[in-house]
């Protein structure tokens, strides 16, 4: 401790600081009034962290799936295709796999390419997954391709993902 300090044993204070009330005082805050500031800062809302999108039959991914999410194939029970929406600035994803025996697929939509490994695949192919293992995981990120462009780019964490064509 400080002795002969001011905030030796000084109780937490449960005050939202502002510019007013943050002078002269040397008492911890509680957490309910650095949230309450937080809050306040954010316009009354309470940040909350992407989750976990859990896919377990083919379909076409949104927007909102796709900004900074994670996507998991827990309990995908048969061969599934995941098609991206159109590629646009800020979308970005993480793939994991969960479940396997079942091959897992994420198609660009047919105006988009997917660089994959150093190479632009076709508009509308697939990035794949044949024999997918638990904790196998892919990174796809849009990024500006031309003036008013963007395309897809897939980074393999883990597993064998391939060129799965068409």
């Amino acid at each position: 401790m400080f002795n002969g300090s001011p905030i030796e044993n000084a109780p937490p204070d449960n005050t939202a600081y502002n510019a007013t009330t943050w002078d002269d005082n040397l008492n911890a805050a509680t957490k309910n009034a650095i949230r309450d500031q937080i809050e306040a800062i954010l316009g009354g809302t309470t940040p909350v962290l992407p989750g976990e999108i859990v896919k377990t039959s083919t379909d076409v991914l949104t927007v909102a799936e796709m900004t900074s999410s994670i996507l998991s194939n827990f309990g995908q029970g048969a061969a599934m295709t995941l098609t991206l929406p159109t590629a646009a600035a800020g979308l970005n994803t993480i793939v994991t796999v969960f479940t396997t025996g079942n091959a897992l697929h994420i198609k660009a939509g047919a105006s988009d390419k997917i660089y994959f490994s150093g190479v632009a695949l076709d508009d509308g192919d697939k990035v794949s997954n044949a024999t997918p293992s638990a904790g196998d995981s892919l990174t796809v990120i849009a990024f500006k391709s031309g003036a008013s462009t963007w395309d897809w780019m897939a980074f393999v964490g883990i597993g064998t993902w391939t060129d799965g064509g068409a």
